[in-house]
């Protein structure tokens, strides 16, 4: 097999998560993607999808005034332009992790797994399925032709914290692993009994560390489809050397995926081609030793991120467009850099005191000393307002 053809499917992914470009971007996108070999879009419209009813809060049709998404005419009009160019769409769904399209308005709130946090779903809270339930049934009614439904849950940072799951998973025999695959089951199994037609695809990063028999006792091989990624370059890509002999044991069908952009920091604007090549040089290296052994390797997924953690920036420090959890780890760093400045001044001005006037040694430190550290407590001042507002992602 042609290393370049591996698998029946090459997907290209938007995540238009962020920045969503215009429809008219889309009819020049989508026909130079099907020239140069792609067979379909992995779509991940998040909020920018036109939830309606229960959910319209959470989408293009919600009142947030930093919120761009598209209305139903201009999705229905993506889905015409990748079907009149003939790409298979696959829509992907969060349903676990990366929550924050959802978990950052009030209304859902209380779903949090760690109050703080607006990214991971809480799955022993009663009003979660029925939430997850409720952004499935809308993502694949607007869908026709639907063939896979992508339900993400990936990165799961949050998991068995609350007090529920915590004594979920000390009751159960394998713990929080059985807390993950439990509510993915719960998921998967309403998918297959209301859409017996489709296959669903997960991403494969919380199963690596999962032993061989807990993925088999709980039958998850029966219901997903794991698309394994890996973003790092050639010199750093690194995947379990067990998990190919795992996965295909356990599963039947196998994706994977590679980046074209975006996965290199939260603040790259442009992306690291040679980066990117050496990524998917890489996979078609490990594809050609593996992929054998599976029993139908579906395809592979060109993933390309938007926008994949929101930092502190001006603009988004003026919207309250940040993300408590990335910036916890901030206020640590700050208050480090604030100390090792004070003892650099201790430092300087007892060296200086031996050879210069007081006055002097007071207008060096308050013009190279001094700023630094105003700056750094403004930024851990702001840094730790930002917190407390626990503002919107």
């Amino acid at each position: 097999m042609d290393a370049l053809t591996f698998g029946s499917h090459r997907l290209v992914h938007l995540d238009l998560k962020g920045a969503p470009p215009r429809v008219c971007y889309f009819e020049k996108l989508f026909p130079l993607l099907r020239t140069w070999g792609a067979t379909g879009l992995l779509l991940e419209w998040e909020d920018t999808f036109p939830y309606n009813r229960e959910l319209s809060q959470i989408g293009s049709n919600g009142l947030s005034s930093l919120s761009s998404g598209y209305t139903v005419q201009e999705a229905r009009h993506i889905l015409q332009i990748a079907g009149d160019c003939g790409l298979a769409v696959v829509p992907l769904v969060q349903t676990f992790g990366h929550m924050e399209f959802v978990l950052k308005h009030d209304e859902w709130r209380s779903l949090r797994e760690v109050e703080h946090f607006p990214s991971s779903i809480c799955p022993s809270n009663p009003r979660t399925l029925p939430l997850v339930k409720s952004l499935i049934r809308q993502i694949v009614s607007f869908h026709p032709d639907v063939q896979y439904l992508h339900i993400g849950a990936d990165e799961v940072w949050h998991l068995g914290l609350c007090s529920v799951c915590t004594k979920r998973a000390a009751s159960s025999k394998y713990g929080k692993p059985s807390l993950y695959l439990e509510h993915v089951l719960a998921i998967a199994q309403y998918i297959q009994e209301t859409y017996p037609y489709l296959k669903i695809i997960i991403w494969d990063d919380m199963l690596r560390s999962i032993d061989l028999q807990v993925l088999n006792e709980h039958y998850i091989g029966k219901y997903v489809e794991p698309m394994i990624w890996h973003y790092n370059p050639r010199d750093n890509f690194v995947l379990p050397h067990e998990l190919w002999d795992k996965y295909t044991t356990v599963f039947p069908h196998i994706w994977a995926a590679t980046a074209f952009k975006g996965a290199t920091g939260s603040s790259q604007h442009v992306p690291i081609v040679r980066h990117h090549i050496s990524n998917h040089e890489k996979w078609l290296e490990e594809l050609s030793v593996h992929v054998n052994k599976v029993h139908e390797f579906r395809g592979t997924a060109f993933t390309g991120w938007s926008r994949i953690s929101t930092w502190m920036n001006p603009w988004q420090v003026a919207n309250n467009y940040t993300n408590p959890m990335q910036l916890e780890n901030l206020v640590p760093a700050f208050t480090e850099l604030l100390l090792e400045l004070s003892s650099l001044e201790g430092y300087l001005r007892f060296q200086m005191e031996s050879i210069f006037f007081s006055s002097m040694i007071d207008e060096w430190i308050g013009t190279n000393i001094q700023p630094m550290k105003g700056k750094l407590m403004e930024l851990k001042q702001t840094t730790e307002n930002q917190i407390k507002l626990n503002s919107r992602v």
